[in-house]
């Protein structure tokens, strides 16, 4: 269904830094573009066909197939070339950190490094303030980088051709440079891009994801043969399987995790999983292994499968952050910090604060039976101190339950056990300290039990990883600023001595939260 085009109303005092933003937007999608589809790619400029004669029309997916197609409400901007980009460019769609171009030999993918990106931006930024201030600026441009690669499928079919599917309804202008044959007007963006006939009765469809990545489908028609199937990714130099049956890509920017493919058919209305694992043959092309399937029915290879995603967050528009995540079999805990307005009453205006300004969110979740499937919330539980912050780093599976580790400013973060599962009280002697504290807190696998210890001096003690051993106890580490830790823990080891800054501490506690070890 096409969308009304829409009017964005702009605030005069923001206008400035819109027309900035925008034009630098057009900058890096030109450079982007030119610098790598022109001098990396010298070849798809020479063999390019005029855009016109490349096939580029609105897709119409045959009744019967339309069914077993995933659809999501995510939305990509696949922008048609009018002109503005050089000839071998179909369509081009800008992601966060990424970008993907549509070429008549196959679509080209870019990642950049978001350090890159970053320091790019802070230069703006400080040429910007320079130009304001009338100061002098000389500092060069950083380097946008980055790692490109074009995913092509070899062997393809010479009558493969390139359409779209579902079109924006609104439109883009381009007026970059003073050469009208390269302005461009009513260009429109389409939200999936096909490249028909890719081998005979095999489509590629690119669409978003259900997270609003870019995902791919491999459509194998009735009678057609998936075996032939065998991508290049030309760019890379080296791909790999691991042990999970990903496929892994090693990239200048870093290495790049794909999980198994997941292949499927529709049968008698109902979505059946197809056996299928990725293979590399002797050229390191991609190619796939499939189990029994009904070759009479079209067959959905889909290389890249959101499997679930669920939000964790309070009625706050900040501060919500999931640091960290443990997956014990087929549960899976995920710990996160929050700022909310806590409980409210009373009706009409209210100015109130959260249970401290951070508190800490626990949830457990489990595994949905299929790709696609919706991830079952078992429990959810809310922890922290009533006056001060509670940021948690880390997160491991004990002996009793899942540890928790970060630090506290509360003095009165929870240590006595509550619930059934843990009794007594943990250490608490840091609990009337300034500053940052380290707490550890278990929670019982059913979420209703809880217990915990602050362990810290009168400076700033930080966590930043643990470790539990075999026999159950539990060890820490990260910073410290304290110089009264061994009058706190008398024997433990530790030292009154600061040598400058930011020192590190290492401590073990015992399974039971109430002594310190050393």
């Amino acid at each position: 269904m096409n969308k009304p085009s829409t009017q964005r109303l702009i605030h005069i005092a923001d206008l400035q830094i819109f027309k900035r933003l925008n034009l630098l937007g057009m900058f890096f999608a030109l450079l982007i573009s030119s610098v790598f589809l022109n001098a990396q790619s010298p070849s798809l400029a020479k063999t390019a066909k005029p855009v016109s004669s490349m096939g580029k029309v609105s897709q119409q997916v045959s009744p019967d197939l339309e069914p077993t197609l995933k659809k999501y409400e995510k939305e990509i901007y696949f922008t048609e070339n009018k002109g503005q980009w050089p000839l071998n460019v179909l369509y081009k769609a800008d992601f966060l950190y990424g970008q993907a171009v549509a070429t008549p030999n196959g679509m080209v993918m870019s990642s950049f490094d978001p350090a890159s990106v970053g320091a790019r931006s802070k230069w703006m930024m400080d040429e910007e303030e320079a130009k304001h201030e009338g100061r002098a600026f000389n500092t060069p441009m950083p380097a946008l980088k980055g790692h490109a690669w074009m995913m092509e499928f070899v062997g393809a079919s010479p009558g493969m051709t390139t359409s779209n599917r579902d079109a924006k309804g609104d439109l883009a202008n381009y007026f970059i440079g003073n050469d009208p044959s390269k302005h461009a007007t009513d260009v429109k963006s389409y939200n999936e891009v096909w490249y028909n006939n890719v081998y005979n009765n095999i489509d590629v469809r690119y669409y978003p994801s259900a997270e609003g990545a870019l995902e791919y489908d491999i459509i194998a028609k009735p009678g057609s043969d998936p075996s032939k199937i065998a991508i290049k990714f030309d760019g890379i130099e080296k791909l790999a399987l691991n042990a999970s049956g990903h496929l892994v890509l090693y990239t200048s920017v870093g290495e790049m995790d794909l999980p198994e493919p997941y292949v499927y058919q529709t049968v008698n209305g109902k979505e059946v999983k197809v056996e299928a694992a990725y293979a590399l043959n002797a050229n390191n092309e991609l190619t796939f292994v499939f189990g029994k399937y009904n070759n009479s029915l079209p067959l959905v290879i889909d290389p890249i499968a959101m499997r679930w995603a669920t939000w964790m967050t309070q009625n706050s528009a900040n501060d919500n952050h999931g640091h960290c995540i443990w997956v014990q079999g087929s549960d899976i805990y995920v710990v996160s910090r929050f700022s909310g307005s806590g409980l409210i009453t009373i009706p009409g205006s209210f100015s109130t604060s959260a249970i401290g300004a951070l508190d800490l969110n626990v949830g457990k979740y489990t595994e949905p039976a299929s790709v696609g499937g919706a991830g079952v919330r078992v429990w959810q539980t809310y922890l922290g101190g009533q006056e001060g912050d509670e940021n948690p780093y880390v997160a491991e599976f004990g002996l009793d339950g899942l540890y928790i580790a970060g630090y506290t400013t509360s003095n009165n973060f929870p240590v006595a056990a509550s619930g059934t599962a843990y009794s007594g009280s943990g250490l608490s002697g840091a609990l009337s300290e300034g500053g940052d504290n380290c707490f550890v807190i278990k929670i019982n696998a059913a979420g209703n039990s809880i217990k915990g210890a602050v362990i810290g001096g009168g400076g700033t003690d930080d966590i930043y990883d643990m470790r539990i051993t075999a026999a159950g106890d539990v060890i820490l580490g990260g910073l410290t600023t304290s110089t009264d830790l061994s009058s706190n823990y008398s024997g433990s080891g530790a030292s009154n001595t600061n040598n400058g800054g930011n020192d590190f501490w290492l401590f073990k506690i015992n399974q039971n939260l109430n002594t310190l070890a050393w």
